[in-house]
């Protein structure tokens, strides 16, 4: 069984592999602090950066879940099924829902100041605090609302 760390706030950390690029968006969809690493780091750095910061680590590679104890193998190539698959594992989140940029992992801040003209018509305008992307609640935040919602509440 998995024993869940959490940080100091009471945030799960998570580490999603190489192989997981499309799982680790979605996880910061729904509002998880998600490392991803980017290039080819070793699974040692992966490991030790995860244990350093207690992380859990979701990954492709049976090597590297075998030598962190807090892991998770995803054995599924399909990402609705790495999704219901996750969904095993931790709830999707309600409270921090969209509240991390899926590009960097940075937070998203509510922007209340002026904004570029292709989102002044929308209500809700974020940054993120790291890449500064810019995002809306549009026609596909309704669209990835309702594809999480569908996974429903934890089912162990």
């Amino acid at each position: 069984m998995l024993k869940t760390i959490l940080s100091k706030d009471g945030e799960i950390k998570l580490t999603v592999d190489q192989m997981l690029g499309k799982l680790a968006r979605w996880i910061r969809l729904m509002g998880y602090d998600v490392y991803y690493p980017a290039g080819s780091i070793p699974d040692n750095e992966i490991i030790e950066r995860s244990r350093s910061e207690g992380r859990i680590i979701i990954t492709r590679d049976y090597g590297m879940y075998q030598k962190y104890p807090l892991s998770i193998f995803e054995p599924y190539d399909d990402i609705d099924e790495q999704l219901r698959d996750f969904a095993t594992h931790f709830s999707p989140k309600t409270r921090d829902r969209f509240m991390r940029c899926p590009v960097c992992n940075g937070r998203l801040v509510k922007l209340s100041t002026k904004v570029p003209p292709y989102v002044e018509n929308h209500r809700d305008i974020y940054m993120c605090t790291q890449c500064h992307k810019i995002y809306w609640k549009g026609s596909h935040y309704r669209r990835i609302y309702k594809r999480i919602e569908k996974l429903g509440p934890k089912r162990r």
